[in-house]
């Protein structure tokens, strides 16, 4: 669904998580489905300048199909064919209010509009800064089955404020699997304390330790399917979720459904973690899927490097995977 409209410049002061807040644009109300509602922003009436931060708002109702706050993701790019598009922000899920249910909320996304992750393989940036007067769209999304939700009084502000250093590269990957292994469980949501509706779905375990204690950025790229990724410390039992679990994501700023990516893990070097990498539900299928790290010291498979599965489906383990 596509809208124009007509917005007008206004000066914003302190908008909480934006404190530089210079131009204010109110949307209104979209009915939002997992096909992108879109919004002209009528970006040559947008003042001159570069704006390099973000603030979205909305009121999240929820529609028929059975949608959940924290399947909703918005973006900002400079056409209405994402596919092709130059995205100045997302698709991200909110940064606040999200809610693992259908009941009403208050939805915030606060972040920058700067290259954020990054792996040496896909050498992808996930934004760049927003000139005014250049065009701008505003797209919004539900990403579950075919559910739809109401999102109210929509408003997006850019600002000014000064970004956080990038947090680097992510490493190449240090492991390459298949979650198609005849093993299954159903999985997390994520870290809310709720176990998954619509599994069970396989998963491929990967053992490792790190190099070095910190904190460490842990992503999952999956090109052919919607994957999710969670971590565990020190041993992993698929028939008791919740023990041991320490970060979980699904869809991550990499690739969007295609990758998840969990954030500020800490870790300790010589500790015994436990990568377990599924499919987002059982029809999503299963696939190759590598792991990259970001972090102080570097991962490593316990027990050495390991042979990788058939990763091209022809039943033979040899080096056409």
């Amino acid at each position: 669904m596509r809208r124009n409209i007509t917005v007008s410049a206004s000066a914003v002061v302190a908008l909480a998580g934006l404190a530089n807040a210079q131009y204010q644009a109110n949307l209104g109300d979209l009915f939002v489905t997992t096909t992108e509602a879109q919004v002209d922003m009528n970006g040559a009436n947008i003042p001159a300048g570069t704006y390099t931060s973000f603030q979205i708002t909305a009121d999240w109702v929820a529609g028929g199909g059975n949608p959940w706050s924290t399947e909703a993701r918005a973006s900002l790019t400079n056409s209405f064919d994402v596919t092709t598009a130059l995205f100045h922000m997302g698709p991200i899920a909110p940064t606040d209010g999200a809610l693992f249910s259908g009941n009403p909320t208050f939805l915030t996304w606060t972040g920058f509009m700067v290259p954020a992750f990054r792996t040496v393989e896909v050498g992808f940036t996930t934004a760049t800064p927003y000139e005014g007067g250049d065009p701008l769209i505003f797209n919004a999304l539900q990403t579950f089955g075919t559910s739809d939700a109401t999102w109210n009084n929509v408003s997006v502000s850019l600002g000014f404020d000064t970004p956080p250093p990038p947090p680097g590269i992510f490493s190449e990957s240090w492991h390459q699997g298949h979650t198609g292994t005849g093993n299954f469980w159903v999985r997390t949501e994520a870290m809310s304390g709720m176990l998954q509706t619509n599994g069970p779905v396989e998963y491929e375990t990967v053992e490792f330790t790190v190099s070095e204690t910190g904190s460490y950025n842990l992503a999952q790229l999956s090109p052919e399917h919607d994957g999710y990724l969670h971590i565990y410390e020190g041993s992993f039992d698929p028939n008791d979720q919740f023990t041991n679990l320490i970060a979980a994501n699904d869809d991550g700023p990499l690739l969007g459904i295609r990758s998840s990516v969990v954030n500020d893990v800490f870790m300790s070097a010589g500790t015994t973690y436990i990568a377990v990498v599924s499919a987002w539900s059982a029809a999503s299928g299963n696939g190759p899927f590598t792991l990259n790290a970001l972090g102080p010291g570097e991962p490593s498979l316990v027990g050495g490097p390991t042979c990788p599965p058939d990763l091209n489906g022809d039943g033979v383990v040899d080096a056409d995977d």
